[in-house]
């Protein structure tokens, strides 16, 4: 008897995530901090608070990630696994303490005229993110180790697919599309596979259809046409 695929949604998010801080610490090491219009530019990602910041924010996915766990993931897990839940949200806590300090650190960056002064600023911002960068990175790690294997033990596919559904909904599209974009491209082709195929089993066709045109312009034609491939098997 074929073994049943469980249903796993956080690991395809987390390997977006990780796309993400590769990207904005790749972007924070490499910025000239006294040229004022690419920190600028540089600090709207940092910025992460989504109901001032645009769309392609960074640091917001960090901190929207650990807000759909909280609600929809952790509280129902609490009853099964109240000390891993309790000491992961201690630490979606200081997570958020950590983007605070970030996105104060980068405001005051952008108000300083001195040019030497922006350096020296822009030197300790990159310290800062690499700090919560390495933290988030072994959080991640954690949930994947203990959490998800829990997450098996208690749900079934169908509550997982729920959980999924529901924290997609709440995305709005703008920002969905950008984060969608992170996930597929962070995926090996395997894993690529079995993420379309389970957006096409639950999502309804026309639904699918426009994810899917979003999927092949992230992706590429070829990459998608192979995913095709492995899914008509």
């Amino acid at each position: 008897m074929e073994k049943l695929q469980r249903e796993d949604f956080l690991t395809p998010v987390h390997k977006g995530l990780r796309s993400i801080i590769y990207d904005t610490g790749k972007h924070l090491q490499t910025n000239d901090f006294a040229d004022r219009a690419a920190t600028d530019a540089l600090c709207l990602q940092l910025d992460y608070n989504f109901r001032t910041a645009s769309s392609a924010c960074m640091l917001c996915w960090l901190s929207s990630h650990a807000s759909d766990e909280n609600d929809f993931v952790f509280s129902q897990m609490k009853s099964h696994e109240p000390e891993l839940i309790e000491t992961l949200l201690r630490e979606h806590e200081i997570i958020e303490k950590k983007l605070d300090e970030i996105t104060s650190a980068s405001q005051s960056l952008k108000a300083t005229e001195d040019l030497e002064r922006r350096n020296e600023m822009g030197r300790e911002l990159n310290l800062r993110a690499n700090d919560l960068f390495a933290y988030y990175i072994t959080h991640m790690n954690k949930e994947e180790a203990m959490l998800i294997p829990s997450l098996e033990k208690h749900f079934t596919n169908e509550q997982l697919h729920e959980v999924r559904s529901a924290i997609m909904r709440r995305a709005p599209p703008d920002r969905m599309a950008i984060m969608l974009g992170y996930i597929v491209n962070s995926l090996n082709m395997n894993e690529l596979t079995e993420f379309v195929s389970g957006l096409k089993k639950e999502m309804p066709p026309p639904a699918f259809a426009g994810v899917a045109k979003l999927i092949e312009h992230s992706i590429g034609s070829e990459r998608w046409a192979a995913v095709g491939t492995r899914m008509n098997r």
